[in-house]
């Protein structure tokens, strides 16, 4: 994905290496770059796993990956290491709380549609389970100081998202989907019971879970 939109805007001869441990994902990466004009070679790897060559490229990138480490600074260390002097890191990285308090849902009054304590509490009891941490991307810049990078930069993404109910039912399930994938939307809940003790295991008293 960041290959097809980053090398239309790269210079002439600019050589792309994608890395995934996903075994259908690099397979179908092969696929669709086969009939491109660009060159690249995709590498099936887990990045905790993988041995960086250093001052090997450029620019070093990647997308929606340190929330789902245990270890974000130490695979930003790797970045690092793998870029030449002068090179440039790129980590896009959600704040999964700042995305919900930015939901608006027009049936609700504005005061319900979320509560950012309950979502926060949940967010703080994933972390310290599992170490990993979905509101890692405000916390990028800090990393990327305490690994040693200078001349720290940051963006937010002002891309808005409109489920409108009047488009098609495809456009509406597509659209629902890609809000899914970003953490905003909750799962399709099958058993409401599981659902709630799932809540409620996770630290929510019985109306927290209700909300």
């Amino acid at each position: 994905y960041l290959g097809l939109k980053m090398l239309p805007f790269m210079p002439k001869g600019t050589k792309y290496t994608g890395i995934d441990k996903g075994e259908a994902l690099i397979k179908k990466a092969k696929e669709i770059f086969e009939k491109l004009p660009y060159e690249a070679s995709f590498i099936q790897s887990d990045v905790n796993d993988f041995e960086v060559s250093e001052f090997e490229f450029d620019l070093a990138i990647c997308q929606a990956l340190l929330l789902h480490l245990v270890n974000p600074k130490e695979v930003l260390n790797k970045m690092i290491q793998s870029v030449k002097l002068e090179g440039k890191i790129v980590c896009i990285e959600p704040h999964r709380i700042s995305a919900n308090a930015n939901i608006y849902i027009a049936e609700l009054a504005e005061e319900t549609n979320i509560d950012l304590g309950i979502i926060q509490k949940l967010h703080s009891v994933y972390q310290k389970r599992t170490g990993k941490d979905g509101n890692i991307g405000l916390k990028i810049p800090t990393l990327m100081r305490e690994n040693g990078l200078i001349d720290i930069e940051c963006r937010v993404s002002d891309r808005v998202t409109y489920l409108n109910s009047d488009k098609e039912k495809k456009v509406r399930e597509n659209i629902f989907k890609s809000l899914k994938s970003e953490g905003v939307c909750p799962p399709h809940i099958e058993d409401e019971e599981k659902y709630l003790k799932r809540l409620i295991d996770n630290k929510l008293d019985l109306k927290e879970a209700n909300y």
